[in-house]
């Protein structure tokens, strides 16, 4: 059974917003309990060392980064805050702004801010697709396969 520590748990839930002492505790607490990684210092390293383990790379089953742990961070404590806080005399607050946006009225988790891969790996990804796809938009070859994902990888 994985334990989070008295001084982390104490802090998720107890305030908003999120501080960013509690959002880097429980990218510690993801690292050597979820990633089972007790080695690295930072998601971005522990995240390194996972795709570099995976057999069969690919978009699809990357580890978040540290933007998309943030936000799902941030709605945990919301919702924990929410919970705690239920007998209140005034309303909750938004939960925009604490990791939900608004999308055609309804309120949704917002998964990342930035791009799942820095650009220079996505700019390796078009230069090595750009070759075999059509430039024809309407073709059916132009779909992406998780076939093609993992050849692109095999080298990275």
């Amino acid at each position: 059974m994985v334990v989070l520590s008295a001084h982390v748990a104490h802090k998720v839930g107890s305030t908003l917003p999120v501080s960013e002492t509690t959002v880097e505790s429980m990218a510690n607490f993801t690292i050597k309990y979820v990633y089972k990684d007790n080695v690295s210092k930072t998601l971005a390293e522990a995240r390194a060392t996972k795709w570099k383990a995976m057999k069969k790379k690919s978009t699809l089953r990357i580890p978040p980064a540290m933007d998309s742990h943030r936000l799902k961070v941030e709605r945990a404590i919301y919702q924990t805050y929410t919970s705690l806080n239920y007998n209140r005399p005034d309303s909750p607050p938004s939960p925009l702004g604490h990791g939900w946006i608004l999308n055609a009225g309804k309120c949704e988790p917002l998964r990342h801010t930035k791009p799942a891969l820095p650009q220079t790996l996505n700019n390796l990804i078009a230069e090595r697709r750009s070759p075999t796809e059509s430039t024809d938009s309407d073709s059916d070859d132009s779909t992406d396969t998780e076939e093609e994902e993992e050849d692109i990888f095999t080298d990275i």
